[in-house]
């Protein structure tokens, strides 16, 4: 009762200062709106920075409660599970009386989807059902109801349950409450999605089928017209039948050329080729993307990965010069690229993995000087400490053979 009376006290000095003067506010929402750019730019640190202070110096207002909810999303973004959960305690704590139950259900609701883009089923299961549990007569009530079913199918499959998956997939149908909800058809195409993912393609196809079957007329069908060729190409490549994978890739360009999403599909497919140890496959693959669409912003993608491969390769033989070269015409070259702190670290970490600690060093040092706002930025600096230790024993080694 207490913390009801003081939120609503503060709700009511800030009214009277807006009515007295306009400014404060007019102020907070440039301040929010900055700190929601720099989110959408990834520059979190800016981000984060803007949220503590609206938070600190306006609170209780719906501008703090949604920056709170920015703090918990950039956590999240930036694999900071430890923080992620602190803040979303705080919202929970600070804000879970808010006045208007829409606003805290709808900041509940962004969190759950961040937390479900990234991987995060258990916790997004969570988020999502309290707002069934604390906030019914919200506007996200609905939404969040066939979310609870669409994380929860999401974490089975990841887990590899996918008879039990399937089993509830079907009963999405059957139950009244779902077979004419307004999300089941982008449910239905997430966990599509989601099969995709786990190498289980029949799977996937099969749903995307039923998509474009129940549902024509939607956006997701639309999507799943296209991703069942761009899929097929995955699957023959996964199965190394190289021949017809690449008869497929000809297809789908052919047939797609004039998709917006081809490129960023293209890039996919060399992604994918990559984690399946097929570095031919996935260079022919970026340079082809590289060559047909030079104006694609995955274009300069692409050939970051090219360079990536190659240097990488290169770090596995004792060439150390030509190894330094190619790091060196990667950081020149990609400098506007927004992976080129993941590409550093991954050779940095291959480094790491070939006991050549020095270069190790010398690039997770340059991750850390050169993109110190990066996810990267923060896992160079766990790996700098744990070098400093390595170093240091062999230099004890060294003293102690001396």
């Amino acid at each position: 009762m207490v913390k009801k009376v003081v939120l609503g006290s503060i709700v009511f000095i800030y009214l009277q200062l807006f009515q007295t003067t306009g400014i404060c506010f007019a102020d907070l929402a440039e301040q929010y709106e900055q700190a929601e750019a720099y989110r959408e730019n990834k520059d979190y640190l800016q981000a984060k920075e803007v949220y503590d202070r609206i938070i600190s110096d306006y609170p209780g207002t719906e501008e703090a409660l949604m920056s709170q909810r920015g703090l918990v999303i950039v956590y999240t973004l930036t694999k900071k599970d430890t923080d992620a959960k602190t803040a979303f305690d705080k919202l929970l704590t600070d804000f879970g009386d808010y006045p208007d139950k829409n606003i805290i259900a709808r900041a509940i609701f962004d969190v759950a989807r961040y937390y479900e883009w990234s991987v995060k089923y258990k916790e997004a299961n969570n988020a999502f059902g309290l707002i069934l549990d604390e906030y019914p007569t919200s506007w996200f009530v609905n939404r969040a109801n066939i979310a609870v079913v669409r994380t929860n199918l999401m974490g089975l499959i990841a887990a590899g349950k996918y008879d039990e998956a399937q089993a509830v997939i079907n009963g999405l149908f059957s139950d009244a409450e779902f077979a004419n909800h307004a999300d089941l058809s982008s449910t239905l195409y997430s966990l599509a999605k989601r099969y995709e993912w786990s190498g289980k393609y029949e799977d996937a196809n099969s749903i995307y089928e039923q998509v474009i079957e129940e549902y024509p007329d939607s956006i997701s069908a639309e999507s799943a017209t296209f991703d069942i060729p761009r899929m097929n190409v995955l699957s023959l490549f996964a199965s190394s039948d190289t021949t017809a994978a690449y008869e497929a890739l000809d297809n789908l360009i052919a047939d797609f050329n004039d998709k917006p999403d081809l490129p960023g599909a293209l890039y996919g497919i060399g992604e994918t080729c990559r984690a399946f140890k097929k570095y031919e496959d996935a260079n022919s693959i970026y340079e082809q993307l590289a060559e047909r669409y030079p104006e694609s912003s995955y274009a300069g993608k692409a050939q970051l990965e090219i360079s990536e491969m190659a240097a990488l390769s290169l770090i596995e033989t004792e060439d150390k010069a030509a190894a330094e070269s190619a790091v060196n015409e990667i950081t020149e070259n990609f400098n506007d690229q927004s992976g080129l702190a993941a590409s550093l670290y991954n050779i940095a970490e291959r480094y790491d993995l070939s006991r050549k600690f020095e270069d190790a060093n010398n690039v997770y040092r340059k991750i850390v000087e050169e993109h110190p706002n990066s996810s990267e930025a923060d896992e160079a600096r766990l790996r700098l400490a744990k070098l400093g230790i390595v170093f240091a024993i062999n230099s004890g080694k060294d003293e102690t053979v001396g």
